[in-house]
């Protein structure tokens, strides 16, 4: 992957990191010496790994988006309620671990990310998913467990996922055919939703189904 700002990796580093100071300024666990402990930097300034779990942050400048990191990222167990919108520039080598935090909503372009390992958005707010999130492209496990989502995107069926596709503990109440179609290397979790019936026969998705026949009752969030 190529870095894609004309700005050195190592610059535009501390220049995310002051942006991350200037807005959690209201937040007292946010401290320089905190933000930059779980970051690991190679020789040439780029960003090998980032470990930003449990920080306390809230928001997350513009500037993010335009950062590469080669291995992991980790940004969950933090209190953002929303991505930038430059989030969709965003590359991340291997996991990106944004789980536990308040996601109300995945914006338009979300879908141009580039992950090469998991993406993981369990345990957030995320109401539905845009038509055109099918487009994501992922190494390995999407996970989207969790959440609040009440229908899936009726171009569901062109969504390609290498790893498992986690849906698990949602409020899907119905899945529609089009989910058939969807080309999913390991397994699709769909336990703990509110499913009244399934379309077909779930054996014609490629990869094996994991769901739970009949309705399961759960307490609402």
């Amino acid at each position: 992957m190529s870095t894609n700002t004309t700005q050195g990796p190592e610059s535009l580093f501390h220049r995310v990191v002051d942006e991350m100071l200037d807005l959690n300024s209201d937040t007292d666990g946010v401290t320089r010496e905190r933000l930059t402990l779980g970051a690991v930097l190679a020789a040439d300034g780029t960003i090998t790994s980032w470990d930003l779990h449990f920080r306390e942050l809230k928001e997350l400048p513009e500037s993010f988006g335009l950062l590469e990191v080669k291995g992991n990222l980790d940004l969950s167990n933090n209190k953002l309620r929303r991505f930038p919108s430059s989030f969709s520039q965003l590359r991340v080598g291997g996991t990106l671990n944004a789980s536990t935090n308040y996601i109300e909503s995945i914006a338009e372009g979300f879908e141009n990310i580039q992950v090469g390992g998991n993406l993981n958005l369990n345990h957030n707010r995320i109401p539905m998913l845009s038509e055109s999130f099918v487009k994501i492209r992922v190494g390995g496990h999407l996970e989207i467990a969790h959440n609040l989502l009440r229908q899936l995107p009726v171009s569901i069926g062109e969504l390609s996922v290498v790893g498992n596709l986690n849906l698990s503990a949602n409020s899907l109440t119905s899945v529609a055919e089009p989910l058939l179609s969807t080309k999913i290397g390991g397994h699709l979790f769909l336990q703990n939703n509110y499913l009244r019936g399934t379309p077909g026969d779930f054996n014609n998705v490629a990869g094996t189904v994991t769901k739970e026949p009949q309705k399961k009752v759960k307490e609402q969030i």
